[in-house]
């Protein structure tokens, strides 16, 4: 199902995110608009037959992997498996120790006896790129792995697959970054490389150029990966303040146009406040997965199938595009200097899948950012391995729930037909704590982009009937006692949804103290309970905390 976009008059935008959104009373709820978002499974539009195959790879921090041995990258692999993934995309950076554990990786795929695949993401904000000595040092890594029975090989030329995480302004001693990679990286490796890079650049700049990479990347890449795309990274705090005195720019960073069918609310004091602060709500809540940032990337290769200059034969250029569940950091100006979030609410990582399902035919490979990037918070794997002083908001947040969404999703991506739940299924998660707390002990202050963030409970519920589910944010203490649809529900700390067969995407408001606890009724009788210990919602932190615990019932 296509997320639906949300359009508004050109008129009286000003109101809505500076008075609205952002400097509402933090007394007052923030009481959101809708409690059941999008319910029922989705209907894929996509073929379910022809075309390329469809590949989902999770995107695999090799940094955080320091003590891992032979059983843990087993257990990863059988996870990863089990949750639909058909590999990890290996993100390399300059640490002597990496490239052993890379080969750690790759063994363990095929020790695991599972079709499961491995890739070098060659991380170029780490690696040095400025000479060509650099440059054979990348060929020689890609060479190691070349011919492993798990090197991940796309295509009908069965070509060795390659990509990067950043790498625009490497010019290996070239006259320009384009020039560097075609002479001292691609041409070496040769025809057997399917090379698609995740360069921050302007989309014109994957059209534009030859083979030998003159004027832009478009005639040495294979691919075109689009990094940012799952999250709204233009949604920020900053964007939304400016646009708030320029209506058409508003509407451009939202992908809204004036062709408008709902009108801002208005009326007078706390009631005109609340609705107003809604709707700014509905809005962020429409540009959550959506694919507007794919639709640029694939104009630009489509314009390099056009490109003239390109060497003869050289295929279309494959979208690659991305998935995440999160994104929350909290490094000091002394540290790595990385202290934002980007807007992750409203049930950002089942709506960007649905996405990419209705959108399959233009996607040919799906990467989940990440499987354990801890420093960032969008983790879908266990908690493991070395983290990178990322404890603090880390330890005690398992996102590991999210895989069997994952599971779900994945299925519908590469088939094109969602699979039928024959068990009920639900997953929740939160932030550990209100969004206007103050931290008691922290040296770095709420993290940029704070404002943009519900304190809701978000649930993705997956049942094989029509169902009726009770979702509940009253105190742990509290979840011994029965949970009953016919003793009633309390309206303060607890709501319920009439849901249809699939998939239902709900949410509540949290309170302070309390939990999260979710069940499903059929027929009036109870055949879920699920409540999920480890979680209390806080209004007093020690440290600013804006990642998430993740939980999804047996």
């Amino acid at each position: 199902m296509a997320i639906p976009k949300l359009k508004l008059p050109l008129n009286g935008l000003t109101c809505i995110f500076l008075s609205c959104l952002f400097h509402v009373n933090s007394a007052l709820p923030i009481i959101p608009l809708h409690d059941t978002t999008l319910t029922g499974t989705p209907t894929a539009s996509a073929s379910q037959s022809g075309g390329n195959p469809k590949f989902v790879f999770a995107h695999h921090i090799i940094g955080n992997t320091f003590n891992f041995t032979p059983s843990i990258w087993l257990n990863d692999i059988t996870m990863a498996h089990a949750a639909g993934i058909d590999g990890f995309a290996l993100n390399v950076g300059n640490q002597p120790w990496e490239p052993s554990q890379v080969r750690s990786a790759y063994d363990a795929a095929q020790a695991s006896g599972k079709l499961f695949k491995m890739f070098l993401s060659l991380d170029m904000t780490s690696l040095p790129c400025a000479s060509p000595s650099d440059a054979q040092k990348l060929v020689a890594l890609v060479n190691s792995q070349n011919s492993h029975p798990s090197q991940f090989r796309y295509g009908s030329g069965n070509k060795t697959f390659v990509s990067t995480f950043s790498g625009e302004a490497c010019t290996f001693s070239s006259p320009s970054p384009s020039r560097g990679w075609a002479q001292h990286f691609v041409e070496p490796l040769g025809p057997d490389i399917h090379f698609v890079p995740a360069f921050f650049v302007d989309v014109s700049q994957l059209s534009a150029g030859n083979a030998e990479g003159d004027g832009g990347f478009g005639g040495i890449i294979s691919g075109d990966f689009n990094w940012n795309s799952g999250w709204p990274t233009q949604v920020t705090t900053a964007a939304l303040r400016q646009s708030a005195t320029d209506p058409a720019t508003l509407a451009s960073l939202l992908n809204l146009n004036a062709s408008s069918v709902v009108q801002m609310p208005s009326g007078p004091g706390l009631s005109g406040i609340l609705k107003r602060s809604l709707f700014a709500r509905s809005v962020l809540a429409a540009v959550s997965g959506a694919f507007t940032s794919d639709e640029l990337h694939l104009k630009a290769i489509k314009g390099r199938s056009q490109n003239k200059n390109q060497k003869s034969g050289m295929p279309t250029a494959n979208h690659y595009t991305t998935v995440s569940p999160w994104f929350f950091t909290h490094y000091s100006p002394q540290t790595f200097n990385k202290n934002f979030l980007f807007l992750s609410d409203n049930h950002l990582y089942s709506r960007r899948w649905e996405t990419l399902v209705d959108s399959r035919d233009a996607v040919d490979l799906v990467e989940i950012v990440t499987w354990n990037d801890y420093g960032e918070s969008h983790y879908v794997g266990p908690i493991e391995g070395t983290q990178p002083n990322s404890q603090a908001w880390v330890d005690g947040n398992d996102h590991t729930g999210w895989l069997d969404l994952t599971a779900y999703y994945a299925h519908a991506f590469k088939t094109g037909v969602y699979p039928t739940v024959t068990r009920d299924k639900i997953v929740m998660w939160a932030r550990p704590h209100a969004r206007d707390a103050e931290a008691s002990g922290d040296d770095v202050a709420r993290p940029t982009n704070f404002q943009l963030t519900e304190d809701s409970l978000w649930a993705t519920v997956l049942v094989p009937a029509p169902s009726t589910v009770v979702l509940s944010v009253a105190p742990q203490s509290s979840n011994a006692s029965p949970i009953s649809l016919s003793s009633g529900v309390n309206s303060t700390t607890s709501k319920v949804f009439d849901v249809p067969a699939g998939a239902s995407h709900l949410k509540i408001p949290l309170i302070v103290n309390g939990g999260m606890r979710a069940a499903v009724f059929r027929n009036n009788e109870l055949v879920l309970d699920f409540s999920p210990g480890g979680f209390t919602f806080d209004s007093s932190p020690k440290t600013f905390n804006f990642n998430a615990f993740a939980a999804a019932s047996p």
